[in-house]
């Protein structure tokens, strides 16, 4: 496996060697760059998150009214909720700089423009600004809400309880925050309480007992976990949902 992924990343190397290229991955076109860890294990060695993404898309057998994808990166699951059909309504945030252009490329490469609605803003407790830490190294997929050096930036933040006004809806959520899922859990409980949800939520370990704790607050069970990835449902949804495997 290791000479595999050596040999794979070398040919990458060579083929690309300002490091993008246009790939055609689970049915949608993405401009990747090889030098990014989360590009490189979707394009090149093609085993991003498999599991995980199935997991998401299986949760109901008709689709959601709206779909959440916080923390978008270059677009993965919103690209593929769209192609997909698995909401009527995909909105993506993405705070930054480098994902978002990335994100909205990949978006009008698939000619989805209008059918995801990109917003880059930081997901939090409230509105207002915060600090990103860009990840310096190869994974902008690490850049982090926090104190930073020289490397942070100020990007806008909104709560999703003060950007949606939805009662008795079908929701899907996506959350992958780099650790500020308590922040985002907690600018969401009127909306996880008001509606039907089913959430996939990366976890860092040292958050989990706190998140857990925030998610059952507001009327959520988890129902499974795949890696860091915990899933959750909210008790009075009434979806038929097929939870997903935990040992995918």
């Amino acid at each position: 496996m290791r000479l595999r992924k050596s040999i794979l990343k070398r040919l990458a190397q060579m083929r690309h060697p300002n490091g993008f290229f246009i790939a055609r991955e689970m049915g949608a076109h993405w401009l990747l760059d090889h030098r990014n860890f989360v590009d490189r294990q979707f394009g090149v060695f093609h085993e991003f998150e498999s599991g995980q993404i199935e997991a998401l898309f299986a949760s109901s057998p008709k689709p959601y009214d709206a779909f959440l994808d916080i923390g978008a990166n270059f677009g993965l699951y919103a690209i593929l909720a769209a192609h997909r059909g698995f909401a009527e309504e995909i909105v993506a945030f993405e705070p930054d700089p480098r994902n978002f252009g990335q994100l909205n490329a990949n978006l009008y490469l698939n000619g989805m423009t209008r059918s995801v609605h990109a917003r880059q803003e930081a997901v939090s407790a409230g509105n207002g600004s915060v600090s990103l830490s860009l990840h310096a190294g190869q994974s902008t997929g690490k850049s982090r809400i926090g104190p930073g050096g020289a490397d942070a930036v100020t990007v806008p933040c909104v709560s999703i309880d003060s950007q949606f006004d939805w009662s008795g809806r079908s929701l899907a959520l996506k959350i992958d925050v780099e650790g500020h899922e308590l922040a985002v859990i907690e600018g969401m409980k009127r909306t996880l309480s008001a509606n039907d949800c089913f959430l996939q939520v990366e976890i860092f370990p040292e958050n989990h007992s706190a998140v857990d704790a925030a998610l059952r607050a507001s009327g959520c069970t988890m129902v499974s976990r795949i890696d860091s990835d915990f899933y959750y449902r909210t008790e009075h949804e009434r979806r038929t949902v097929r939870e997903p495997d935990a040992t995918a």
